[in-house]
């Protein structure tokens, strides 16, 4: 019988699926913590949805709850026909576990991003442009001073003349 594994092989395989493998958890956990606070924010928007509800420093206007629970809900309908039509051109099955995780996936994540994105763009502001504008600068004090004489220019340099080859010995 031949002994001919390869070990590095073997650790880089295992290196992988330990990688792949905390990814994976990572996913999961930020998928939960999506789901949550998405499902909060629903909340909190069905409360505000026909007045203003102040929530700390914070307040959320009917318009972003309504707009927020159906951003939500146009993404919990567009993403799985997207999931039904890639699995129809690719020819693989969904399982059925999978779709209310498809659901509620894509109502959280898009709910929360569409929302976030909305408010970058200043669709909450009700025509109240914000504008990141530097402060003027102070007042230039305008006032009159009293005129002074200004000084007297520097008299003219005596008159030029070109040097000649016995100037030395004429100085002398």
């Amino acid at each position: 019988m031949s002994n001919n594994n390869n070990d590095e092989a073997t650790g880089i395989m295992i290196a992988f699926a330990f990688v792949g493998a905390v990814a994976l958890m990572i996913m999961v956990v930020v998928y939960a913590l999506v789901v949550f606070l998405a499902a909060i924010l629903t909340v909190l928007s069905l409360l505000a949805w026909d007045s203003p509800l102040e929530v700390g420093p914070v307040e959320i206007t009917p318009e972003e709850a309504r707009f927020f629970v159906g951003a939500g809900m146009a993404s919990a309908a567009v993403c799985p026909l997207f999931v039904m039509m890639c699995s129809w051109l690719f020819e693989f099955r969904v399982s059925d576990d999978a779709w209310f995780h498809i659901f509620l996936g894509s109502y959280a994540f898009g709910s929360i991003i569409l929302t976030t994105k909305a408010a970058e763009a200043g669709a909450f502001d009700n025509g109240v442009p914000h504008y990141n504008v530097e402060p003027l600068p102070p007042p230039i004090d305008v006032t009159p001073r009293e005129l002074t004489s200004p000084e007297q220019p520097p008299s003219p340099p005596s008159e030029f003349r070109y040097a000649t080859w016995d100037d030395e010995e004429a100085g002398r």
